[in-house]
């Protein structure tokens, strides 16, 4: 038994939510992890504050965060900032009917 529960929980969230190739909504998160759906999205939204977790409005579903994704490998740090950038970025091709491109920067290039 742990001593620190909403700490496992916090844990159990970022866990989960790294092993999805997609995000995913609380209510799957909290069925999964057996965490009160009140509880899980208070945590969700600390994690969101904090940058470790990622809201896409446009989908109603939470995923790895900026944060969260600088912690992670090269790979995988392209999947959350490219879905956080997509909605924005296909609004402005919109609004100004142009193309638009993501680039990544790592290493000595930044």
């Amino acid at each position: 038994m742990s001593y620190a529960p909403a700490a496992d929980s916090v844990l159990q969230i970022l866990l989960l939510l790294a092993r999805q190739a997609t995000p995913v909504p609380a209510g799957l998160i909290s069925a999964t992890l057996g965490i009160p759906r009140s509880t899980t999205y208070r945590l969700l939204g600390v994690l969101v504050e904090q940058g470790l977790a990622v809201y896409l409005p446009e989908e109603r579903r939470y995923g790895v965060g900026v944060v969260a994704y600088e912690i992670g490998s090269a790979y995988q740090r392209q999947v959350p900032l490219r879905r956080v950038a997509q909605p924005i970025l296909s609004r402005l091709v919109v609004q100004a009917q142009e193309n638009a491109h993501l680039a990544v920067l790592h290493g000595q290039d930044v």
